[in-house]
């Protein structure tokens, strides 16, 4: 893991981290991921992107990633649907300075980041190949836009974002010709991304042709 520091000239010091395997590093073409946190994790401190999602289960030996990671912190002040361009300054900058496969760059995210998710993939829908948004939402009338592949996840009880968020978003896929998948978790209340993470066929489908 490497914790990293992204200048920009409006938004300041945006912290990130960034996972590339010891056997994959001075490679290029590799598939990157992007990975967005939850609202509890803004700021600029980066032991908060270990907390939850992606990293937390590199860290802890159960994920094994055939390609780049990047997990950027969000701005307290701010949340991820509101830095959709900024976003797609720094994952083009990533993607340029790791020489990354830019036809197979995907994203996930989680509450706050699966908005993200959902927003990026509106307003960015050229960039990404597949993604995993998760106990999130979005804008539903936007859905026409969306190119990348999709499997969304939620849990059933889940009492911070309703379940009834992601199916507007997945019927509103299927209603324009998409063909996202979605798999509920039942039972399950907002930590929807335990199960989704821990499930290690979720990060080899990100990362899969």
């Amino acid at each position: 893991m490497e914790n990293k520091i992204y200048k920009h000239p409006y938004f300041g010091d945006i912290y990130y981290t960034v996972y590339i395997s010891e056997n994959l590093k001075g490679k290029e073409n590799l598939p990157m991921l992007v990975c967005l946190h939850g609202a509890g994790e803004r700021g600029q401190n980066h032991d908060s992107l270990y907390v939850h999602g992606v990293l937390k289960y590199i860290k802890n030996g159960t994920l094994d990633v055939p390609g780049i990671v990047i997990c950027p912190q969000c701005p307290t002040e701010h949340v991820w649907v509101n830095l959709a361009s900024m976003l797609k300054e720094f994952i083009l900058d990533m993607a340029q300075q790791y020489k990354a496969d830019m036809s197979r760059i995907s994203i996930t995210g989680l509450s706050m980041g699966g908005y993200g998710t959902w927003e990026m993939l509106m307003h960015n829908p050229e960039l990404f190949y597949k993604a995993a948004p998760i106990c999130s939402g979005g804008t539903p009338w936007r859905a026409q836009f969306i190119k990348a592949k999709v499997w969304a996840f939620h849990g059933d009880e889940d009492n911070v974002v309703p379940v009834k968020n992601s199916y507007e978003m997945i019927d509103a896929m299927r209603a324009v010709g998409l063909n996202p998948k979605f798999t509920i978790f039942h039972g399950v209340g907002h930590g929807s991304w335990e199960p989704a993470y821990e499930d290690t066929r979720v990060i080899q489908w990100l990362f899969e042709d």
